[in-house]
């Protein structure tokens, strides 16, 4: 599963890197921190967007990414 960083993720999303940050470092996001980074799966954001853009209390699966490092 490929990994995006903040910039390419920001590019999927359509959505300005500097928000993307902030969103992630709220838990809007789903995301995990590597290295001082912020790191996206494309996949898992496919299906975030597909469900709606949920947040973390409604489906908690999508921010379980402990397994991509």
């Amino acid at each position: 599963m490929p990994l995006l960083n903040t910039v390419k993720a920001a590019e999927y999303l359509a959505m300005n890197p500097k928000v993307l940050r902030i969103k992630a470092s709220e838990g809007k996001v789903p995301c995990v921190r590597m290295g001082g980074r912020w790191k996206f799966s494309e996949e898992v954001l496919q299906d975030w967007i597909a469900q709606g853009c949920p947040d973390r209390t409604v489906q908690p699966s999508l921010w379980d990414q402990e397994d991509l490092g």
